[in-house]
């Protein structure tokens, strides 16, 4: 893709996270205020009636405001939790990894039984990140020193700094966004209609859009 194009993709794709994100918050702090609303607007009994219409919209309204921060999937972070004592050739790989590319450090690594590598990020409030490692013990047992390093040096690179912000945001918000679809069709909540409408909607366009 040649940079005329790939400009303009660039801002197609910011435009669609931005209305994401955007719809959720504006969306959220609306739903959030009805309640405020028919107790400021509404006289005597009629406000109280107005309150308690209005708290499911409240219940919809804190959930859009949490989405966009959702710190991590249902599974919660399942696996062993690893030390730098419990796997010091480990770390010191990883060390030299992160050193190279520049990129911030891990949160938290864990070991599991799947026949894989992975690093996730997830948005915090106040615009920090968590950055997780999974590592498959299956996937470890077969490969040499030297092809797990590979293996390392790949999944970090979605995280670090030279590998591109804006790349990474983009990978990050479409993991974010299909859990975010996985976990509203596994919990199919009358509190989480506007949200599951608007979800049904934006994500197979947004996952289009960004699949370059």
């Amino acid at each position: 893709m040649d940079n005329r194009r790939a400009n303009p993709q660039r801002w197609r794709i910011g435009a669609w996270l931005a209305l994401g994100d955007g719809v959720l918050l504006a969306g959220g702090a609306a739903l959030c205020a009805l309640p405020l609303l028919a107790w400021a607007l509404l006289p005597g009994a009629a406000a109280l009636a107005g309150v308690a219409l209005t708290l499911p919209a409240l219940v919809s309204g804190v959930i859009m405001l949490r989405t966009p921060f959702s710190a991590a999937p249902d599974t919660r972070e399942e696996g062993l939790p690893l030390r730098r004592d419990d796997a010091p050739g480990l770390f010191e790989a990883l060390d030299g990894i992160r050193d190279a590319m520049a990129a911030p450090p891990l949160d938290a690594i864990y070991l599991d039984g799947e026949f894989n590598a992975a690093i996730r990020q997830h948005r915090r409030l106040g615009g920090k990140t968590r950055n997780v490692l999974w590592l498959g013990l299956p996937l470890l047992d077969m490969l040499s020193p030297s092809a797990c390093r590979a293996i390392l040096a790949h999944e970090y690179a979605h995280i670090a700094q030279h590998h591109g912000r804006y790349a990474s945001r983009v990978y990050f918000a479409r993991l974010q966004w299909q859990e975010v679809a996985r976990r509203l069709d596994r919990r199919r909540r009358l509190s989480s209609a506007p949200l599951r409408l608007f979800v049904a909607w934006y994500v197979p366009r947004f996952l289009a859009v960004s699949l370059d």
